[in-house]
Parts: structure tokens; C-alpha cells; sequence
């Protein structure tokens, strides 16, 4: 496996500090967490509280007195040993356990008050001895990364949920919030993306699955009609210079879908051990076969 390190450019901070979280929720102290990961007895990173959201996420979890499971996932770069462009990888948000999991036992966690702070996919932990979902999205991961630079974050930055009985809604179902407006009136979550990629400056953004897809025409305001899933790949566009793919979901629960596009004829010679694998290669051949490299 080639080295790969977790690193993130101090004008993200600064883009996150200024729209999602305050100074003291000490974001630099969470991608040193993050960084140091890897070694023996470090494997913790720090959450924040509610009183270090910014606002209007503040506020709104101030008044939705039953949330719960509040969570960030914050963005990552991904590198190798020498720079090379950078792919940006959109997902939807983070998805911490429900408050009634066993996954919470023995942790000291007020579900009402404490934000969790980690990185998307769990891409922080062990490579060489993958857990869980981790084994079958590192297939995507590395193989993408043998060419590119990788910077993934979410488009919904903040995740909680809302308890309604026995019931619990997730943040990304909640118009009140995926509609949310900064002081200057713009979708909070439109403008916080629009500031990371206008600093991060990809070569290209893929996102994964339908929920994202839809997130980002949303927030862009995309004109484009929204193709139903079949064999292909779909097209958009960022603006006028960053192509846009949208792929389907890495997770299992996205199988149906993944082998719509990994059956196509015009694949069969793309081979792959894990299902994730041929899915990084097929995005890799219509990256050049686009020439968007």
C-alpha cells in the first residue's frame, strides 16, 4: 500500500470557523488529532459543543429541543508524496449511531449538547487492517488515489437528528435546515461548499450517490434535469470550468444501482477484485476518456 497522509490547507479552517463553528471549537486541534491518528495510543478526536456552532446552526439546534447524535465530519486532503490535482469527493453528512445503539455504552456523550467531530467514510482509521465498511470503501479510495489528491468533505456539514416518539428524523430530511440561510441570505450549506471549492480548486467533483446528486443540483441551482440511475455515468457541470460526476453510492446499500453501471458492456474489460474497485476504474476511464484531467 503507498503511504498516504491526511492534511488540510489552513484557508479551510479558516472557511469553517468564519461560517460553521466559532474559534474555540479549535479546529486545528482536531486535524492534529487526525494527523496523529495513526500512532500508538492517539486514536481520539476531540468533539466540540452546541455553544460553538455558529450561527444560524446554533439556533436552530437550540430550538429543536429534541435533538440528538450531533455530528461533523469535517473535510479532509488525502495526499501522496508529491502534490498532484486534486479530485473533490462530495458526500451527503456524517451518520453517527442512533442514541440507542450499543455503540454508545460506557461513553461519556450528552447526545443534546455534544457535537462529534470525525472524517468521512471513517477514512481515519487503520488501512492496514480495515473494519467494517471501511474493508469495502478503501477499494474506491486507494485506487482513486493512485492518481489524484483527494479532498473529501460533505454538503451538509452539520448532522443530527430529531426524536419524535420512538422515531428519529435525520438533518438531511429536514427542510428547515437544508434550506437554511446565512446573515446574508444565501443557503448557509451552498455557500460553505461554494467557498471550499473556490479555495481548494479541484480538478474535478464526483459525488456519491443520489442524496448527494440531488443536494448539489439544489444548491447550485442546477437547470439540468436529473437523469434516473442507469448504466452511465452522469455529467454536470460546477460552473463553467470544474466538471461535475455523479456517481453512485460506495455503500452496500447502493448495490443495486452500482451494478447497473458495473454490468454495461462497455466495461467488461475493467476488472476489479471488489465491486468498489471497478467502480473507481470506470470513474478513472471516463475521467481521461472526458479529458479532465
Amino acid at each position: 500500500m503507498n503511504e498516504h497522509r491526511f492534511s488540510i490547507q489552513p484557508g479551510v479552517i479558516d472557511i469553517l470557523q468564519e461560517q460553521l463553528v466559532l474559534p474555540s471549537a479549535n479546529l486545528q486541534r482536531c486535524y492534529d488529532q487526525i494527523s496523529s491518528y495513526h500512532l500508538p495510543g492517539n486514536q481520539n478526536i476531540a468533539g466540540t459543543q452546541l455553544t460553538h456552532l455558529r450561527e444560524p446552526f446554533r439556533s436552530l439546534m437550540e430550538a429543536h429541543t429534541s435533538r440528538t447524535t450531533m455530528a461533523i465530519d469535517v473535510p479532509v486532503l488525502i495526499t501522496q508524496k508529491s502534490a498532484r490535482p486534486v479530485l473533490m469527493i462530495c458526500a451527503m453528512d456524517a451518520l453517527p449511531p442512533v442514541p440507542t445503539s450499543s455503540f454508545w455504552q460506557g461513553r461519556a456523550v450528552n447526545h443534546s449538547f455534544d457535537v462529534g467531530l470525525g472524517v468521512p467514510f471513517s477514512l481515519v482509521d487503520d488501512w492496514s487492517i480495515p473494519r467494517g465498511s471501511l474493508f469495502s470503501n478503501l477499494a474506491f479510495f486507494k485506487e482513486l488515489l493512485e492518481h489524484f489528491d483527494l479532498y473529501i468533505t460533505d454538503i451538509y456539514k452539520l448532522f443530527f437528528r430529531v426524536q419524535t416518539g420512538a422515531t428519529f428524523i435525520t438533518s438531511n430530511s429536514i427542510q428547515e435546515y437544508t434550506q437554511l440561510a446565512n446573515p446574508l441570505g444565501e443557503n448557509v450549506h451552498a455557500a460553505i461548499l461554494k467557498a471550499e471549492i473556490e479555495h481548494v480548486q479541484p480538478r474535478l467533483i464526483i459525488t456519491l450517490g443520489s442524496a448527494a446528486r440531488q443536494a448539489m443540483a439544489k444548491l447550485i441551482q442546477q437547470t439540468q434535469t436529473l437523469r434516473q440511475w442507469d448504466a452511465e455515468l452522469q455529467m454536470y457541470q460546477w460552473n463553467e470550468h470544474i466538471p461535475w460526476i455523479a456517481s453512485p453510492h460506495i455503500s452496500n446499500a447502493a448495490n443495486g444501482t452500482k451494478k447497473l453501471l458495473l454490468q454495461h458492456p462497455r466495461y467488461a474489460g475493467i476488472d476489479g477484485v471488489y465491486a468498489n474497485q471497478r467502480l473507481a476504474k470506470i470513474l478513472l476511464h471516463e475521467i481521461k476518456l472526458n479529458q479532465f484531467l
